[in-house]
């Protein structure tokens, strides 16, 4: 067997590597990925991945002369596969064949008929598995067969199988023995078979005979199954047994003779069966035994007299049972022992030198058991012995030379047990593993580690440590690993860890550490600081941490600040976790990192109370920025992080829905920086917020600068706003009286809010000097009148709200001077009418009025001057409805419509011609503008359809169902759609990010240099090889490729001279910023003259698409399945095993608004097409 699972796992691994001799001749199917095997023994392995077999399916496509093996991969696991007879016709140099994950109902007799020298046989996960009788009768040199998780009920007739060697048919329904196929007729036998496995089957009894066809089996597994029964001389036919394996089954009872003639026998496995007890002589004859487990079986102290003698057994497992005593006589004559598991029972005592004659045990574990003290010689004679277990006691006292005979312990678990200091460790100089965690440990003393030096692992972790005294590590300087975590530790003074120069992981996480110092020179080799659940409250400055740290916890604690380039100076930070601190803000700077790092640092900043204020603006930027060197690391947790302050937020929202205009600073009293008057009265630098009010602004203050007074109980309006004010909200206050002049000097103010204040009186010139104001909230107080110069001024003003008010008189002339204003709200009022610079002019050019309930009058010298107003512009009087007006002495309304109709009879000849004047006036106006828009956009069609026919071409070709890219007839026979060309110095991104984007997500296959280039041959050959046997070339370029791998002259003329050729597609990826690099005047002429992508653009992935086209794979490229031996294959992860973002482009939300903003294909590729590089400014 051992022979035959190094054979497999050359097939897979070899065949990665791609040799030459027999793959380069063999052609491998479209739909297949090959690999070659052993290049001795010329095998090539075929991996076709489908949703699931049809009947008529040709497998005639990959027949060859090379000895090969098919594995067939089914990827839609609930979709029913259908098999027929011949299906293999014509494959006669295939010597393997695995079908996994497909439904296979029924295989009929003929089904590998064509496949005459197909040796080994395996099929997974078929569902419900029917197969006819002779279906291996066409295979006649079958050597190894595995039907496993398939439901088989009936195996088919295997005795016509001489040839066979290995039968695996575990996770099946067998009931009986006699359903496994191996149960031959007339004394017919299986000469060659030695392994049977039969695991997790149903099988609840092997009968007399069962075996008697396979006289040369070795090896038999029947474990986690449902086995009862063993008749007494149901082994007899399999004499040359020697591993036997019963585990987990339903055994109750093992017969006296039950393995009478197995006396070759060398590995027994019994354990999780409920036997109770094992008679003295079961094993008398298995006096050979060299593994023998009898794990949680309800056996009690009578097991020890069934041990006696096993001279051979190197191996006993009895952990699990009722054991409460050992036997020194038996344990005596186990001179051979090496692992002795006694855990999880019930044993309180060991006496002393009960192990003395056990030379030879290496593992001794008696964890878990009742034992509260541990003596002087309780393990004397353990010479050799390796690693001792004694977890999970009740330990309280360890005599000071218990350990002191030991000369091989490397390994001791003391975990979880009773004690209350360190045992004294003198002479265990070659310990390099102790587990104290889980005891009642209080102080780590000067001298509690002495002798330890060899010591590597130090575990320490849930005990009640308060302190750990200085000196206490010079008895350890090869430590490596220490874990002081759920202590009780108050401080770490500097010098604590001094002389512990091999230490690289510390965790002291879930203490109540106040203050930390570690001097970097005393742990140079630290890489991992794990401080997390601490009550670290102090300033995070520089040189706190030793300057190699890689991954430096500090999540839950209590910091709030960290100061300006904190982390800079740690060069291999990795991952830096401020996760849970009370952190309200960050400057951009307080997290700077060296930018020339080998790999980009990662930081999480999630569950800190961050106010979103202006100081946070650069981060809500950085949220979907891509920079491969900024000095700035990737925030891994950013959609996690919560918003809890800030201006208009009243609970927690998340971080990256807060839009930048609304992330402002709020303040009292502010000075600009470098403000040079901030001492003195008045200072245009300085901002103070009006007492009782709250302000708020953008960095600059001026942009956004909002003043909030509102429901302050004020009754006048405050003085002293900031010079660049653009908001003032006083509404819900007392104020009766606007004064002259109140707002005067404040000429960035664009909005003011004075609603529902109870004002009665606007004094002329009320808001004189706001010439920037476009919005004015005067709606909800007790205004009775409008005067002429109150809105004085206000040339700006768009929107102007005086609704629900009382007033009744709007003087002549009010309204003339907002010649801006396109929104009037005066409904709500008691106006009977307006003055007639509004009805005749004024409302003209409004685009939105509201003059709804109001008291109109009906009266002909009222509606004369207000129907041609109403009837022109109903359309923009959006309360309309709700106008009615009353007759003179009546108390009943009308409906403004039906006054119209009434009173348009009444209209005077010159007043119906000047109605006819202002409704011509609009009209013309409109052709106008009408005119002018048409010629305007009939020129700009013009330009458009010249500069872009061919996206226009493109989209016209998608809308009428054709092919919109244009296919060059080679394109078919190229071996890859991309050749990738990049730096060495970028594989971390690229193996991670790029290659698994496009092979895993999008189906392309793409030519890399570590895993598709040829063994030997020159740079300049293998590059223009590359590139001639790929539809594209992708060409990365940032700082690495410009300095490095295009400095090549080699690399440099392939590239130059392959590219002038029209038929060749070249995309640009830039990778870093164009303005940051100082490109080769070639490489610069190159990229200027072709479409460039960059990486940090939101749309990277969609436009990278399109350019590529569509691929011609269905069959996704995967590692190579093994062909019976149960060996899986996995992607490669991150060897740090650090948490990374979701993504490192875009978020799934940026995304989805690229693609619907991306409707046509026309944009992508306009888009693409305007972004060369020669719109880029290149250093």
């Amino acid at each position: 067997m051992e022979h035959l699972l190094l054979l497999g796992i050359a097939f897979i691994l070899v065949g990665l590597a791609r040799g030459e001799n027999v793959l380069t001749s063999y052609p491998c199917p479209r739909q297949c990925n090959c690999y070659q095997g052993s290049v001795d023994e010329e095998v090539v392995s075929i991996v076709c991945r489908v949703d699931y077999i049809h009947p008529d399916d040709d497998f005639y496509v990959i027949r060859t002369q090379i000895t090969s093996i098919l594995y067939i991969i089914c990827t839609e696991k609930d979709t029913l596969s259908h098999v027929k007879d011949g299906m293999f016709n014509n494959l006669e140099s295939f010597m393997g064949l695995s079908v996994e994950n497909c439904r296979v109902s029924y295989m009929p007799g003929n089904f590998l008929s064509g496949l005459q020298s197909l040796e080994q046989i395996e099929i997974k996960s078929a569902g419900t598995l029917e197969m006819e009788d002779s279906v291996f009768h066409q295979v006649p040199k079958l050597t190894h067969v595995t039907i496993a998780s398939s439901h088989v009920v009936k195996m088919p007739d295997l005795c016509k199988l001489s040839n066979l060697k290995f039968l695996n048919v575990s996770d099946n329904d067998f009931q009986s023995m006699e359903s496994t196929g191996v149960l031959c007729k007339n004394d017919t036998v299986l000469p060659h078979l030695t392994t049977l496995i039969l695991d997790k089957n149903s099988i609840f009894n092997i009968s007399s005979g069962s075996l008697k066809s396979l006289p040369n089996l070795n090896d038999f597994r029947i474990a986690d199954g449902n086995l009862v029964n063993i008749e007494e001389d149901a082994l007899s036919d399999i004499q040359k047994i020697t591993f036997l394996d019963l585990t987990n089954n339903a055994i109750s009872n093992v017969s006296v003779s039950q393995f009478s003639w197995n006396r070759e026998l060398e590995v027994l496995g019994l354990g999780r069966n409920p036997l109770k007890q094992i008679h003295p002589k079961t094993f008398s004859s298995v006096k050979n035994l060299i593994v023998l487990t009898l794990d949680y079986s309800g056996l009690d102290n009578a097991v020890w007299e069934s041990l006696y003698p096993f001279r051979q057994l190197k191996d006993l497992q009895l952990q699990g049972n009722s054991v409460t005593m050992l036997n020194r006589t038996v344990l005596r004559s186990l001179s051979s022992l090496r692992n002795l598991d006694l855990g999880d029972n019930r044993i309180s005592d060991l006496s002393t030198e009960m192990f003395q004659a056990m030379a030879e045990l290496q593992f001794l574990h008696v964890n878990q058991n009742n034992l509260t003290e541990i003596r002087n010689n309780t393990f004397l004679g353990l010479q050799k012995l390796v690693a001792l277990d004694l977890r999970g006691n009740r330990i309280k006292t360890i005599e000071k030379g218990a350990f002191s005979h030991f000369v091989s312990l490397a390994e001791l678990d003391l975990s979880n047990n009773c004690l209350s200091e360190i045992p004294s460790f003198n002479n265990a100089t070659t310990l390099q593993s102790l587990d104290l965690s889980s005891n009642y440990i209080q102080l780590l003393s000067s001298n509690a580690l002495k002798g330890l030096q060899n010591l590597q692992n130090l575990v320490l972790f849930n005990n009640s440590i308060k302190q750990i005294e200085t000196g206490v590590f010079r008895f350890v300087p090869a430590l490596q690993t220490a874990d002081f975590s759920f202590n009780e530790i108050h401080r770490i003074l500097k010098e604590t860890f001094e002389g512990l120069q091999q230490l690289s992981t510390l965790f002291l996480q879930n203490n109540l550490i106040e203050n930390i110092s570690i001097d970097g020179h005393d742990i140079p080799g630290l890489r991992t600081l794990n401080l997390s659940s601490n009550l670290l409250s102090s300033k995070i400055a520089s040189g706190m941490f030793p300057d190699n740290v890689e991954n430096l916890d500090l999540s839950y604690n209590n910091i709030s600040d960290i100061t300006e380039y904190a982390f800079y100076s740690y060069e291999y930070l990795r991952r830096l976790s401020l996760k849970g601190n009370k952190l309200t803000t960050l400057a951009m700077n307080d997290l700077a990192v060296p930018i020339d790092q080998s790999r980009r640092t990662i930081v999480y900043i999630s569950d800190n109370p961050f106010d979103c204020d202006c100081k946070l603006i650069w981060l809500r930027k950085k949220v979907n920025e891509i920079s491969m060197n900024s000095g700035f690391p990737m925030v891994g947790d950013i959609y996690s992080v919560q918003c809890e302050k800030g201006y208009r937020i009243q609970e927690p929202v998340p971080f990256y829905s807060i839009p930048t205009r609304d992330m402002l600073c709020e303040y009292t009293t502010e000075c600009t920086k470098n403000c040079y008057c901030c001492e003195y009265e008045p200072c245009d630098c300085k901002f103070v917020c009006p007492y009782g009010c709250s302000c708020y602004s953008s960095a600059d203050f001026m942009t956004t600068h909002y003043v909030q007074c509102t429901k302050r109980g004020l009754t006048k309006i405050p003085a002293g706003f900031p010079a660049s004010s653009t908001e003032v909200s006083l509404d819900r206050n007392n104020i009766s009286e606007i004064y002259s002049s109140s707002f005067v000097g404040l000429i960035y103010l664009r909005v003011i809010h004075l609603d529902h204040s109870g004002i009665t009186t606007l004094a002329n010139n009320s808001f004189i000097g706001l010439l920037q104001l476009k919005t004015l909230y005067l709606n909800n107080n007790e205004l009775q009148e409008i005067n002429r110069g109150v809105f004085n001024k206000l040339w700006n003003l768009t929107e102007l709200h005086l609704e629900y008010n009382n007033i009744a008189y709007i003087e002549e002339g009010a309204f003339s001077v907002l010649t801006s204003l396109s929104t009037l709200f005066l409904d709500h009022n008691l106006l009977i009418s307006l003055p007639q610079s509004a009805t005749n002019h004024f409302f003209w050019f409004l685009s939105n009025i509201r003059l709804g309930e109001n008291p109109w009058s009906c009266s002909c010298d009222v509606m004369a001057e207000f129907i041609p107003m109403v009837m022109n512009r109903s359309m923009i009087i959006s309360d309309y409805s709700d106008m009615f007006c009353k007759e003179t002495g009546e108390n009943a309304n009308f409906s403004m419509k039906d006054v119209l109709v009434k009173r348009r009879t009444n209209i005077t000849s010159e007043q119906v011609f000047e109605m006819k004047q202002l409704d011509n006036w609009p009209n013309i106006l409109k052709i106008l503008v009408i005119t002018v828009a048409a010629i305007i956009l009939t020129t700009f069609f013009i330009i458009i359809v010249i500069c872009l026919w061919r996206p226009i071409v493109l989209f016209t070709h998608r809308k009428c169902k054709c092919c919109v890219r244009k296919r060059y007839p080679e394109d078919g026979d190229k071996s890859f759609d991309a050749f990738l060309a990049y730096s060495h110095k970028d594989d971390d991104y690229v193996t991670r990010e790029f290659i698994p984007r496009l092979e895993n997500e999008l189906k392309y296959r793409l030519c890399v240099y570590y895993r598709d280039f040829p063994i030997g041959g020159t740079i300049a050959d293998t590059v223009a090889s590359s590139i001639n046997r790929s539809k594209r070339t992708i060409l990365l370029v940032s700082k690495h490729f410009n300095d490095h791998e295009w400095r090549n002259t080699a690399f440099q003329h392939s590239f130059g001279g392959l590219f002038k050729q029209k038929d060749n597609h070249l995309i640009i990826v830039l990778l870093d910023d164009a303005k940051g690099m100082k490109l080769d005047r070639q490489l610069k002429v190159l990229v200027k003259s072709h479409p460039v992508i960059s990486y940090r653009d939101m749309c990277f992935w969609e436009k990278l698409q399109y350019m590529m086209g569509s691929s011609k794979r269905s069959i996704v490229r995967n590692n190579t399945p093994d062909l019976i031996l149960n060996h899986s294959y996995t992607q490669q992860q991150d060897a740090d095993g650090y948490e990374t973002p979701v993504s490192s482009s875009a978020s799934n939300t940026e995304t989805d608004k690229c693609r619907r903003s991306l409707d046509s294909i026309n944009n992508i590729y306009e888009e693409i097409r305007s972004s060369k590089l020669s719109d880029i400014s290149l250093v």
